[in-house]
């Protein structure tokens, strides 16, 4: 008998609302959802559609007056949504789940290839060695495939896109590197 396999991250009935003088935002709103290992899951939307929202909620770090009312989160068959405070940060937060924030100060260029801007954080910061192992590495280690023999990989294209390219949207994934 072949068993079925469980998700890396299951999401079942999310509620998140906002609780404001003119009434409730029900900014998530009964939301079911599961990725598997190697899988990515894009979220796209318009703004303020809730694609934070749900990036903070999984986190557990919606900030009031944002509460999570109902639904259940699941990493690796872990009911994380009935873990304490302390226990979540100790054990999960930041550890087996994370989110990237896109901001102005710190996103990128959405007009310059991403490896021309990693490269030049890299001269900005002095770094004596192979930069484009390095970058190849860390984009690896975000689910992206390196660069090989100077090509790219036909899957992902980071390196020779724009940031604009990739824009608009909260991706999750459960990669090994940073999903653990």
């Amino acid at each position: 008998m072949v068993k079925p396999q469980q998700a890396k991250l299951d999401v079942v009935g999310l509620k998140a609302y906002y609780f404001t003088r003119r009434g409730v935002v029900r900014a998530v709103d009964d939301l079911t959802f599961a990725i598997n290992k190697s899988e990515s899951l894009g979220i796209a939307g318009e703004s303020a559609c809730g694609k934070s929202t749900l990036g903070s909620s999984l986190l557990r770090a919606l900030q009031p007056p944002g509460k999570i009312v109902g639904g259940k989160i699941t990493l690796d068959g872990i009911d994380v949504s009935g873990l304490s405070d302390p226990d979540f940060d100790r054990t999960i937060r930041w550890k087996r789940i994370a989110m990237i924030f896109q901001g102005a100060m710190n996103a990128l260029d959405p007009v310059y290839k991403i490896g021309d801007q990693m490269n030049e954080l890299m001269r900005q910061h002095h770094f004596v060695g192979n930069t484009n192992k390095i970058i190849s590495e860390s984009l690896e280690q975000v689910g992206t495939r390196s660069i090989r023999n100077e090509e790219v990989s036909p899957r992902v294209k980071w390196w020779n896109e724009t940031a604009s390219s990739y824009s608009n949207g909260t991706t999750f994934e459960t990669r090994d590197s940073y999903c653990r």
